[in-house]
């Protein structure tokens, strides 16, 4: 079998792709990448091939604020409603950039000739390609499952058909069905949504990859708290004035350090490359511009997080309660989730005492750590991604069955042979 992924927005939206890219390509399959080509790098030693064909998220960024006239208003983290964020994706959809990509994406997988397209759930490309070759399609899990409403929600192809020269205009994002690494006892997904196909989320680290060796001196007299403001938001940085005071990473990244400060903890924090100059941080205070996060939470005994849903995602598998201070996107509705579900708390104020406060409750709250290792036994129970890699060849044959045939004329470019 041959797969098409494609994938945008920032590297940790490729972790969610390298299970099933590792599970095809170990059961033998080839696979084809579609990246920016700032996220070839988070591919390497991977054994897949690569297409650096697709925008940056910082045109994607520039080009919203150009339109910003058309667009709707950000609001603050606390503001953030499922209404609001699924008509922000709605709004996204509108984005020429998802009709160049898919022009720029065509010719490639004409001569790839994909059985099947995995797709990052923000990148709707690689959506338009797969209804243009009428192939069959699945997002893996991201945000965007998590905030969209179907009932009210803009469909890619609809708005693009005719800049593609599709002839149709009957897709459905999810009319393959979609994939997560999540269990529907722990669900984060919108309402309304079809049922995912469920798989077993391993320990993600890249090839090589392993704790730093300077962790060993931290002790382990008290907890470990691990930090990070993700891979999203610094990305934007240099356009944050421009879109709203509170996406400035430079004071998230303040306060998260000064609330671990308080703490009477080891603390590590990822801070993504984004200056610290002139925060003070004490000795029990690391930080790394880059930390392998998947296996620092397999010891850590907190994580103070922004809410990426990748991130959320990885403290499930290891069973480590969260604060989530979110930021962007569908973070805020992320947090709150955590905190319906019991996993953790919410904090939106960029206020290290704020912070601080969460975290040491937390760390004393029992229950919190028993709904914690819960919902990981609920995670491991899941099937592995040899089903998963079964089930895709499946549904890409059945896919292919089901292919409308082509005309006698010649059908032209956008049309599989």
């Amino acid at each position: 079998m041959r797969v098409l992924c494609t994938v945008t927005g920032s590297p940790s939206h490729v972790r969610s792709l390298l299970p099933l890219i590792r599970g095809l390509r170990s059961a033998g399959n080839r696979v084809l990448v579609a990246v920016p080509p700032e996220l070839s790098a988070c591919l390497a030693g991977e054994n897949v091939e690569i297409a650096p064909v697709f925008p940056s998220l910082q045109r994607f960024v520039t080009e919203r604020i150009a339109a910003k006239g058309n667009a709707l208003p950000p609001l603050a983290p606390e503001e953030c409603t499922a209404a609001y964020a699924s008509a922000r994706v709605s709004a996204s959809v509108q984005s020429p950039l998802w009709a160049d990509g898919a022009a720029e994406l065509l010719p490639v997988a004409q001569e790839f000739q994909p059985d099947l397209v995995l797709r990052d759930d923000f990148e709707f490309s690689g959506y338009l390609v797969a209804e243009a070759l009428e192939i069959a399609h699945l997002p893996v899990p991201g945000g965007v499952s998590n905030v969209l409403d179907l009932a009210t929600a803009t469909d890619p192809l609809a708005v693009h058909h005719q800049a593609l020269g599709i002839d149709r205009t009957t897709g459905g994002l999810y009319r393959h069905g979609r994939i997560d690494y999540m269990p529907p006892s722990f669900s984060f997904a919108a309402t309304g949504l079809p049922a995912a196909r469920a798989y077993q989320q391993p320990v993600l680290t890249s090839p090589g990859e392993r704790l730093p060796a300077w962790l060993a001196d931290l002790g382990t007299d008290r907890p470990l708290v691990l930090a990070a403001i993700g891979t999203a938001l610094p990305m934007v940085a240099e356009r944050r004035d421009e879109i709203s005071a509170w996406l400035d990473p430079r004071a998230g990244l303040a306060a998260v350090i000064g609330a671990v400060s308080e703490l009477d903890c080891y603390a590590v924090v990822s801070t993504s490359g984004v200056p610290t100059d002139g925060v003070a941080v004490p000795d029990h205070v690391r930080l790394a511009d880059h930390v392998p996060q998947p296996l620092l939470l397999e010891v850590a005994d907190l994580f103070l997080t922004h809410g990426g849903y990748s991130s959320v995602r990885e403290a499930i598998r290891a069973g480590v309660p969260m604060v989530v201070h979110p930021r962007m996107a569908e973070q805020p509705l992320n947090g709150r989730r955590v905190e319906e579900l019991g996993l953790g708390r919410v904090r939106f104020d960029v206020d290290a005492d704020v912070l601080a406060e969460a975290c040491a409750s937390l760390l004393a709250d029992r229950e919190v750590g028993r709904r914690a290792a819960q919902a990981k036994r609920d995670m491991l129970s899941l099937p592995d991604l040899s089903v998963a890699v079964t089930d895709m060849e499946e549904l890409a044959a059945v896919a292919s069955d089901r292919r409308t045939p082509a005309p006698a004329q010649d059908p032209g470019p956008t049309h599989r042979r």
